[in-house]
């Protein structure tokens, strides 16, 4: 009896087409556990190199905490496919819940950013449960709508706290294990940012890269034949949005007691622009994009600081031209370079 031939890869299309894509799939997993690695060892040498630089400790720690932002939108719009603008609000909501409960009721500052995040995990899944029904257009009005109203809703409710235009002042800082986060040190505050930004980061990549992530994708690239199979479309995005909601929040009771204070400035137009900004310029539905748009876009804000009026056109600029010329993120210039463009034609 002769004994049968093993299969020829070749000879089977499908096969091999599984084949390169599971190997081209392990290769992008793999560059972006690489990308974050870097992006956490580049603040960390900072802030190792320099400890008692409080400038350049704070804006590492505020690159931590719209990392997680922006990771969390672009968990919601690059990833689920949902237009949603309203991510600075759950941000205000995160800030404005844990600074009241820890300034009103006493509250732990730990147990207080928990308790934001609930918060606007809570209002997220009122809102995807209205917006998510609705075409794509109306589901953008809606929470860029969640977005405009908060602002005065938040300045009309001083009497039950809000503290009007100036926001709630004297929000205590974070203690742990008896030993208080000071305002003159910020090393604990980066440590403290590090791991929030650590824990969400690799959440939200376990998220996209689980079989959970695989459906709201295919929702996303394939929604018909995405329904034809049974994934339900409302329940996933339902989760996913109010999983964003929930680490926004966090972020934003995290930046509410590292500031001291929180305020409806938050939800500014300018604050608004920055972070829309970082998505846009690192790229929907690029992970490692949205960890290096936030690098990108920090810096430069903070290069124009004292350019004043200049500064939001510069940023809005910014946000028009990677639009316009990179609309994946400005990743994309890498393949310009002549190394990677050789490589890209070879293939």
């Amino acid at each position: 009896m002769i004994p049968a031939r093993p299969a020829d890869p070749a000879a089977d299309p499908a096969r091999h087409r599984n084949s390169f894509l599971q190997a081209s799939n392990a290769m992008k997993d793999k560059s972006e556990l690489v990308s974050i690695l870097v992006f956490f060892a580049g603040l960390l040498a900072v802030a190792v190199a320099m400890p008692q630089n409080n400038y350049l400790l704070h804006i590492a720690i505020l690159i931590l905490i719209w990392a997680v932002v922006v990771v969390s939108w672009d968990l919601v719009m690059g990833y689920a496919g949902i237009i949603s603008y309203g991510q600075l609000a759950f941000f205000a909501i995160g800030g404005y819940a844990s600074g009241l409960l820890s300034t009103g009721m006493q509250l732990d500052p730990l147990a207080g950013i928990l308790a934001g995040g609930v918060a606007a995990a809570a209002v997220g899944l009122v809102v995807a449960v209205v917006a998510l029904r609705l075409d794509t257009v109306f589901m953008a009005l809606v929470t860029f709508a969640l977005h405009l109203s908060l602002s005065p809703i938040l300045v009309a409710g001083r009497s039950f706290g809000t503290g009007g235009t100036q926001g709630v002042l004297g929000i205590p800082p974070i203690s742990l294990g008896g030993y208080s986060f000071g305002t003159l040190d910020k090393l604990p505050w980066f440590f403290g940012a590090f791991v929030l930004a650590a824990v969400a980061v690799l959440v939200v990549f376990r998220v996209i890269h689980s079989p959970f992530g695989l459906a709201f994708r295919a929702m996303r690239d394939e929604p018909v034949q995405a329904r034809s199979i049974g994934i339900n479309a409302f329940r996933y995005k339902t989760v996913v949005f109010m999983l964003a909601a929930f680490l926004t929040g966090i972020a934003g009771g995290y930046y509410a007691h590292y500031s001291g204070s929180i305020s409806p400035r938050i939800l500014s137009l300018d604050t608004f622009l920055l972070v829309f900004g970082m998505l846009i310029v690192g790229g929907r539905g690029r992970f490692t994009g949205a960890l290096f748009g936030v690098v990108i876009v920090t810096i430069i804000n903070e290069t124009l600081r004292s350019f004043g009026e200049i500064r939001p056109l510069v940023l809005g600029l910014l946000v028009v031209g990677t639009v316009m010329f990179v609309p994946n993120g400005v990743l994309d210039i890498l393949k310009l370079l002549p190394g990677r463009a050789a490589r890209s034609g070879r293939r």
